[in-house]
């Protein structure tokens, strides 16, 4: 994704922000960046399914469900992050679009835990930061992240960034 950022950035640069913001360019950046999120954030979640579905509250299976938290993709993520682009000007919109969750209780304790997160942007960073601790977490041996939790953002953020593209 960095060569993808390079030439709009240079635009970004050269052009500055007004015309950068009525480029083609970066209209078509924004499909192919949301497009690269999502498809890490599916994978994020297939990985987070295979946990939850066979390791989550099994006595024993510590050192496989560590091995699968460190599977888990930041790659898009960071490349985006570490971008010269804004990453405002590449995603934006609220997060409005909350999915259910195995129970009631549980959605309900997912949305006090969101409830200052107004934008996708704000909902990104919030997945990712549980999924870069998790990562350490599991790196020291612990499994003590709430991965449901992390799968919860991650559907959300599927659901919202699919909404922008609309």
């Amino acid at each position: 994704m960095f060569e993808l950022l390079l030439e709009p950035a240079k635009l970004f640069i050269n052009a500055g922000m007004d015309s950068f913001k009525k480029s083609k360019e970066l209209a078509n950046l924004k499909i192919a960046v949301r497009q690269r999120i999502i498809r890490e954030i599916k994978l994020n979640a297939a990985v987070l399914d295979e946990i939850i579905k066979n390791y989550y509250e099994k006595e024993g299976s510590v050192a496989e469900k560590n091995a699968l938290i460190m599977a888990l993709r930041t790659r898009a993520f960071d490349e985006l992050n570490d971008g010269a682009i804004p990453v405002s000007l590449l995603i934006s919109g609220n997060a409005d679009h909350w999915p259910s969750a195995t129970t009631k209780d549980e959605k309900e304790r997912y949305l006090k835990y969101l409830s200052s997160i107004k934008t996708t942007i704000d909902l990104l960073d919030r997945a990712y930061y549980r999924i870069h601790i998790a990562r350490i977490l599991a790196s020291s041996g612990k499994c003590d992240s709430d991965l449901k939790y992390i799968r919860y953002m991650l559907t959300a953020l599927i659901v919202n960034l699919r909404d922008e593209e609309s």
